[in-house]
């Protein structure tokens, strides 16, 4: 019997340390991916560390890259953003091109679409990945045709 109660409290350990381990590694997960859709210094503060450790840089090594890293970190941020910015053009431009094609009854359907698709969109500060909420046909593409049928 001791060792059977001994047997199920190691188990127990091993399942509870094991679950701990997974919503700590999802967490962690989630708040890096959060930081970079914010653009935030996380993912250059991570290839940094990486790149230390991985090269064994020393010191004065580590505080160079640390440097150069900071002095283009605005140069990529801008670069996002322009990135940002032309592809919520592309895909307004994309959805008035589809819209002209349609007749009226499938232009009220793909609104039906697309309003379902924004309902299920996770919403975020500052929209999902970082990108403002989409709006009258302010972001990605919809979805395919047919895609209600397919889960979207």
């Amino acid at each position: 019997m001791k060792r059977f109660k001994l047997i199920a409290l190691l188990v127990l350990s091993l399942g509870v340390g094991c679950l701990s381990g997974i919503a700590w590694s999802r967490h962690d997960f989630h708040k890096r991916m959060r930081k970079m859709a914010e653009g935030g210094p996380m993912p250059l503060d991570h290839m940094e560390r990486r790149l230390v450790r991985a090269l064994d840089l020393n010191e004065e090594q580590s505080r160079k890259i640390h440097e150069k890293m900071e002095a283009r970190r605005g140069e990529w941020k801008k670069i996002r953003e322009e990135m940002r910015v032309e592809t919520q053009k592309q895909a307004r431009d994309f959805m008035q091109s589809l819209r002209e094609v349609l007749n009226p009854e499938q232009k009220k359907r793909l609104e039906e679409i697309m309003s379902r698709f924004e309902k299920r969109r996770p919403r975020r500060e500052g929209g999902r990945h970082g990108l403002p909420p989409m709006g009258d046909f302010d972001g990605p593409p919809p979805p395919p045709p047919g895609a209600d049928e397919i889960g979207f």
